[in-house]
């Protein structure tokens, strides 16, 4: 992994920051730290990959070339992830506000419906629910099991 790290700097130091950030190298790079330390892998292919794809969008930049780096990257941080238990900061919040959002709007629709018929006009109930319960998804997925559980990977070191 160590020679990983080098090369992609190596790659990557040309480019200015927004060309970065788009390529999420700061991310990659982290993630690279994490796994320097692990025995060789069953990703060390998927990572000479990326890199060949990094230098392609590096060659040739353009939106097409992005996309599949992205995606390339994408599955590669799954596999990290069911591999190693590794996930990059803030994934866990963003996981769990998705979660409690598509529960707190379904919540948020049934309470809507009963206090819609309780005051004889459910159409204000279905109208006003999903958005009372994707508030309340928000808050309980970032707020308070989302940044929990960031905080516990965090605490055992599985963030990068």
């Amino acid at each position: 992994m160590k020679e990983y790290i080098i090369e992609i700097e190596n790659l990557v130091k040309e480019l200015d920051e927004q060309k970065k950030k788009k390529l999420k190298i700061d991310v990659l790079m982290r993630m690279l730290n994490m796994l320097k330390d692990e025995p060789n892998h069953k990703l060390l292919s998927d990572f000479d990959e990326l890199k060949k794809l990094l230098t392609e969008v590096i060659q040739h930049y353009n939106k097409t070339k992005i996309k599949v780096y992205r995606q390339y990257f994408h599955n590669i941080q799954e596999a990290v992830e069911k591999e190693f238990g590794y996930v990059e900061k803030g994934a866990l919040i963003g996981r769990y506000v998705g979660i409690w959002i598509a529960m707190g709007s379904g919540i948020g629709l049934i309470m809507g419906m009963i206090i819609g018929s309780g005051i004889d006009n459910i159409g204000v109930g279905v109208a006003l629910g999903p958005g009372f319960g994707t508030a309340i998804g928000i808050v309980i997925g970032s707020g308070i099991i989302g940044t929990s559980k960031e905080k516990e990977a965090d605490s055992k070191g599985l963030t990068y």
